[in-house]
């Protein structure tokens, strides 16, 4: 799944956005999904207020709920963009259908996007931020343990590789592998990880499966002088 929208990044001018649906539970959610990512948000329940707060608030983008009593969304639409000031407004069609028809209709109604209920916040961010060019912020995601593991799956240590890491730590760590010396194995293992993350998580496994054989076939051995 993709990162969460936090916020916008700061530094970018204020967004206003006019949110037209007739039913106050979607009214609801948006203005709060949009309010906490730091638009500004005005909500209205028909297209000819839509209009009308269209003309007095200049908003940068406007989500149109197409279904809507005393006048909806295709006629809003149609006569905002009569309008001069109009032109540039982007505007995204709402519909509770998904059908490519159902699509096709909204934007040739004159929608410059077109989203369909019920709503993933993702795709409303996405949306707008194509259309306005907003910049956001995004929940930093921990990298899953399965990731790792999985690199690890196609990483597998060879003594060509082994042998390009710190001699001396090797020369160490085969040493205390010689005498099973656990807890020196994983100190020593653990300096690895600076070196080499993947390696060091290998290592490490096999020093904790007590592979000792293993770990020494590939840990390069020493040279008689």
């Amino acid at each position: 799944s993709l990162p969460r929208v936090l916020r916008i990044k700061p530094g970018q001018p204020p967004f206003r956005i006019l949110a037209a649906d007739d039913k106050k539970d979607n009214r609801e959610l948006l203005s709060q999904l949009l309010g906490l990512a730091g638009f500004s948000v005005h909500m209205v329940a028909n297209g000819e207020q839509a209009l009308r707060d269209f003309k007095a608030w200049h908003p940068h983008l406007i989500l149109m709920d197409m279904r809507m009593p005393v006048m909806d969304g295709y006629e809003a639409i149609r006569r905002i963009r009569a309008l001069d000031e109009g032109k540039s407004v982007k505007i995204i069609g709402v519909s509770a259908s998904a059908f490519e028809e159902n699509r096709k209709e909204v934007l040739a109604a004159g929608a410059d996007e077109f989203i369909a209920k019920p709503f993933r916040d993702a795709e409303i961010y996405g949306k707008i931020g194509s259309l306005l060019g907003v910049e956001y912020e995004y929940e930093e995601l921990e990298a899953p343990e399965s990731a790792a593991a999985e690199a690890d799956e196609i990483f597998q240590l060879t003594p060509e590789f082994v042998s390009t890491l710190p001699a001396e730590l090797l020369r160490r760590l085969r040493k205390a592998t010689i005498v099973a010396d656990l807890d020196r194995m994983l100190e020593l293992i653990a300096k690895v990880e600076a070196t080499d993350a993947h390696a060091a998580r290998q290592l490490r496994k096999l020093a904790e499966q007590f592979e000792y054989q293993k770990l020494l076939d590939l840990l390069p051995k020493e040279r008689r002088s």
